[in-house]
């Protein structure tokens, strides 16, 4: 599938998770691309994606860049009904109960690790099958 990785990063964090994430889903034969809002803007990571035509998208965010995911999750549905949207992160993990009624355009939330959830989410989508079996899902 083609996917993009979108880290919500407002400190200027280098995020060894998000790389963690691409790389397992490259290894899994996924098209990624991987961006970072401090070093595109996020109104020009949404057009770069609804441009890119992606299947789906993992937005990753701490609770202080939240509303950033939200916002940048309703553009891109509303620009895109078919695209996926997963949320993980920080704020998904500790939030999970929330997360989903807080962003209704999110598809998906990832809660904790989310290595062996992504490969498995990203194929079972592919194919349409039951989702049942995907872990931290």
């Amino acid at each position: 599938m083609k996917t993009a990785f979108v880290n919500i990063n407002l400190a200027f964090n280098i995020s060894r998770g998000s790389g963690y994430m691409v790389g397992v889903m490259k290894r899994a034969g996924h098209t990624v691309d991987y961006y970072d809002t401090q070093l595109t803007f996020p109104q020009e990571i949404v057009t770069k994606v609804i441009e890119g035509n992606y299947d789906a998208v993992m937005v990753s965010s701490m609770t202080i860049g939240f509303s950033l995911a939200e916002q940048m999750a309703a553009e891109l549905k509303a620009r895109n009904p078919a695209i996926k949207i997963i949320l993980g992160g920080v704020h998904a993990t500790v939030l999970r109960e929330k997360t989903l009624e807080q962003c209704p355009w999110a598809d998906y939330a990832c809660i904790g690790e989310g290595e062996d959830m992504i490969v498995s989410l990203l194929g079972h989508i592919a194919d349409g099958s039951d989702m049942s079996d995907v872990p931290n899902l």
